[in-house]
């Protein structure tokens, strides 16, 4: 079945007056001269007329632009506001969003809180009478060191410390992949525009981890794209909010990553093995010195195909997939 052929987009399409629809999930909703494509249009349109004058105002341009910018983070602020409303805890941030903050600063808050709120989970540590204690969120406490004969003595509890704070060390790059790398693959099963921006700072989190924090996002975005040119384009579109990742690039980012995180993991059990072997060696116990649970390996990457919306009647199921990359995000939100 061939798709339906679409007749082509006159001027006023062009300009984003197209018919007003009330029930709309997008700008479609909106009376036509409300809408960003309409004020955009407007905008070039100033800019076009004003280099035809003889004396051309400077000001015009650089007002069209902020214009512009102000209102690709209105609408950046909206996608993160709704996603993160579709999130365990995602409330607060919302509110962050609507008293003005920077999308991108309550995107990432929202990460940190939910590596914090992991890592509270597993409780915190310490020592009572020779005894190394767990104390649970819930105010639980478990026995995490009792040593069978004599107790945990301040030279082994010391050494331990060194111990711990070395391999914590030594793993530091590779936490931070797998952190970045266990983002990926949840953004990476949902595709809107919000994903787009995180599995673009994610990657470029897997591919440099010790740089992107030195860094502003997206510099070290345009250095991912510069060690795979392939992807460049796409990342730097996705963290500026130019252009959506198209579901190829998706899976080619979420199989980078997987490859980098399997070498990472890789390294981090050879770490792992070596520092336990010096564990036994002071007849110190494993668990004193790593709390950060079982490596676990790459997951499966779905296909991207399979997050596609169900083939609409009229479309050639081979060729949906790039009918539907080439919509406009108000046009894809139709199908989904």
């Amino acid at each position: 079945m061939m798709p339906t052929q679409q007749a082509p987009k006159g001027i006023l399409d062009m300009m984003g007056v197209q018919k007003r629809d009330p029930s709309a999930q997008d700008q479609t909703a909106l009376p036509f001269y409300q809408r960003d494509q309409f004020k955009n249009t407007m905008g070039n349109i100033a800019m076009a007329a004003n280099t035809l004058r003889q004396r051309p105002d400077q000001n015009i341009a650089t007002q069209v632009q902020a214009n512009r910018q102000q209102r690709d983070i209105e609408q950046r602020s909206s996608r993160t506001a709704q996603w993160l409303s579709q999130q365990p805890g995602g409330e607060v941030f919302v509110e962050y969003l609507n008293s003005g903050a920077d999308p991108a600063e309550v995107l990432q808050a929202y990460q940190a809180q939910r590596a914090s709120n992991a890592a509270a989970e597993k409780g915190t540590l310490k020592e009572v009478g020779g005894k190394l204690l767990r104390i649970m969120p819930d105010g639980s406490v478990e026995v995490a060191y009792a040593p069978d004969v004599g107790e945990l003595t301040p030279e082994k509890a010391t050494q331990a410390g060194a111990l711990r704070d070395d391999l914590n060390r030594e793993l530091g790059d590779f936490t931070t992949v797998r952190s970045s790398y266990e983002n990926i693959m949840q953004f990476y099963s949902n595709p809107n525009a919000v994903s787009d921006y995180a599995l673009a700072v994610a990657f470029a989190k897997v591919l440099d981890p010790g740089s992107v924090a030195r860094e502003g996002e997206v510099l070290a975005v345009q250095n991912a794209g510069a060690r795979i040119p392939a992807l460049g384009q796409a990342l730097r579109n996705a963290i500026t909010g130019e252009g959506s990742l198209t579901l190829t690039a998706r899976q080619q980012i979420a199989e980078n990553a997987a490859a980098i995180y399997t070498q990472k993991a890789n390294g981090a059990q050879a770490t792992l093995s070596r520092y336990e072997q010096a564990a036994a060696k002071y007849a110190i116990p494993f668990d004193l010195i790593y709390f950060g649970g079982e490596v676990q390996p790459a997951q499966p990457i779905a296909p991207a195909s399979s997050f596609l919306p169900k083939v609409p009647d009229g479309y050639d199921p081979t060729t949906w997939q790039s009918v539907y990359e080439e919509m406009t995000e108000d046009e894809k939100a139709k199908f989904q």
